[in-house]
């Protein structure tokens, strides 16, 4: 009996071009990049050194691409010179390379190790990629960097997060919202008076001889929580108000379903399972599909999660 299919977890963010001067008209990402990538001969023509004292250090570059109904699919990489290789020196030469077969090679005759693997896909000016948290700015600077290479005119841009097409949360459907310390020591939250019982504060600080000698700079840290009491919030009739969400890792929602919503969580972000390919190795196909349905769904302002 065969087993069945390790899958592996993979987030995907939504971003958005957002340049430093006014946005050019017309300007589309994918159409742009895919003229610039097809041109290209081989792996190496796209090679960006990253340190230009060092030719043969360490370098970004994309390895395959391809493009269909205007969406813009393809790997990106980091080649690490001088440490345990896995890059054949051969696939340097070639039009296009796949990130499995990258990364199945033994040692022999490679030309360096490949550090993080992302995948991207580019709609117009949409991006949905992998691993957003650590290679957004990698990606952005290469983009730019070859879009000038190519191009005399090219105004550089910044790869934002998109932020869901809701900014508000039902209030019936919340339990809790805790506020941290960076919130609670606002100078917006500050300007009002937040009073704690005596006996309360006794009993917390147990230790302190003096309340007197306690100020408020001696907390360094500092959460309140406040609940919702569904049944009370009935029969207000407030079920149907809705929460705006504060943009920040601050502030955190608790679903009565048990989730947790920070206001960071708002940027167009999903998590999925992608069950690996027969090889056992990334299943592009898969990931593609779905990095396809998660650009259908912002433009149709559906919220992504």
């Amino acid at each position: 009996m065969s087993g069945r299919k390790k899958s592996i977890s993979m987030t995907f963010s939504v971003l958005e071009l957002d340049f430093t001067i006014e946005k050019p008209a017309m300007f589309n990402l994918s159409e742009n990049l895919n003229k610039i990538l097809i041109k290209t001969e081989t792996v190496k023509d796209r090679m960006m050194i990253l340190n230009e004292q060092e030719a043969q250090g360490d370098c970004d570059f994309i390895p395959n691409f391809r493009q269909q109904t205007e969406h813009l699919f393809g790997s990106f990489a980091r080649l690490k010179a001088g440490q345990s290789p896995v890059m054949l020196a051969e696939f340097l030469n070639q039009k296009t390379v796949e990130i499995n077969d990258i990364v199945k090679q033994s040692a022999d005759g490679t030309a360096g190790v490949i550090s993080q693997t992302v995948f991207f896909c580019v709609f117009k000016n949409l991006i949905v990629m992998s691993s957003a948290h650590v290679n957004r700015k990698a990606l952005e600077t290469y983009f730019n960097w070859i879009l000038r290479k190519n191009s005399n005119k090219h105004d550089d841009f910044k790869l934002s997060y998109k932020k869901n097409t809701t900014s508000t949360v039902p209030i019936g459907n919340i339990k809790s919202i805790q506020l941290g310390d960076v919130f609670l020591n606002s100078s917006e939250f500050q300007k009002k008076s937040h009073r704690i019982t005596l006996d309360a504060l006794k009993h917390l600080l147990s230790d302190v001889n003096d309340l007197n000698d306690f100020k408020n700079e001696d907390i360094v840290e500092a959460v309140l929580t406040l609940k919702i009491n569904k049944k009370a919030a009935a029969k207000a009739k407030t079920l149907d108000t809705t929460l705006r969400i504060v943009d920040g890792e601050d502030v955190i929602i608790t679903g009565r379903d048990g989730k947790i919503i920070r206001g960071s969580m708002y940027e167009v972000k999903a998590k999925r399972e992608i069950e690996q390919s027969g090889s056992g190795y990334y299943n592009e196909q898969a990931i593609e599909s779905e990095m396809r349905q998660i650009i259908k769904a912002v433009i149709n302002e559906q919220v992504v999660t």
